[in-house]
């Protein structure tokens, strides 16, 4: 569920995309062979495996620096980049890797909420005093998000009422959607009312001048 909202490929639709396409692919690292280059610097080529097939992911220097603990193999995650034919051969250039447990931190674009009047019968604070509560834990985590690695992104919280509902965007809340505070999220409002929606994109890679893109680490040996 995490790679179908996060992810904007599998690795069977990789084939189809242009040179330099930004993507965000998920998968479990079944092969991790590290490389030296020409400047003694480590990078790798990663192979990642979904349901639908292979991709070969090249991690240079930088890269494979900051991410090379979760390069190890069996390791489900979420590499943004993007393609490479420069070679004359298919691969992905990674520029982040993200575990698939914090993909909704780093990779979310915005979060639906539910709020709704279940009747007077129904367990629980009642609609007015959960919008209540529900104003605090979001401004209390807006207010916090400097503490915390990830990507503020913005809220829609949607009032039912019988047939009736209205959709609000709370002004200056950006939160980070992490485990934590989903978890206080979906025990306030309720199983299936707490969305966390992806379709982030990275930029796309700059091409040279006179062609595609492409990196100048090259490996010396294995």
């Amino acid at each position: 569920a995490w790679i179908d909202e996060f992810c904007s490929v599998r690795s069977g639709g990789v084939a189809d995309l242009a040179d330099g396409t930004p993507v965000v692919f998920g998968g479990v690292v079944t092969q991790c062979r590290v490389m030296l280059t020409r400047r003694q610097e480590r990078m790798a080529r990663v192979r990642l495996e979904d349901q639908s097939g292979v991709i070969d992911v090249i991690a240079f220097p930088e890269t494979f620096s900051r991410h090379a603990d979760l390069l190890g193999g069996d390791r489900t995650v979420v590499v943004v980049g993007h393609v490479d034919l420069s070679r004359g051969e298919l691969q992905v250039i990674a520029d982040r890797v993200v575990p698939i447990e914090e993909a909704a931190m780093h990779l979310a674009t915005r979060i639906d909420l539910l709020v709704a009047d279940d009747g007077a019968e129904a367990e629980g604070p009642g609609l007015e005093a959960t919008v209540k509560l529900l104003h605090g834990m979001l401004r209390q985590a807006s207010s916090s998000v400097a503490a915390l690695q990830g990507r503020p992104v913005e809220v829609s919280v949607t009032i039912a009422v019988g047939e009736d509902a209205v959709r609000l965007a709370p002004r200056g809340i950006r939160v980070v959607p992490e485990s934590g505070l989903l978890s206080r999220l979906g025990e306030l409002l309720g199983p299936g009312r707490v969305r966390v929606r992806g379709g982030f994109r990275p930029e796309r890679a700059r091409p040279r001048r006179n062609g595609p893109p492409r990196r100048t680490e090259e490996p010396a040996f294995a």
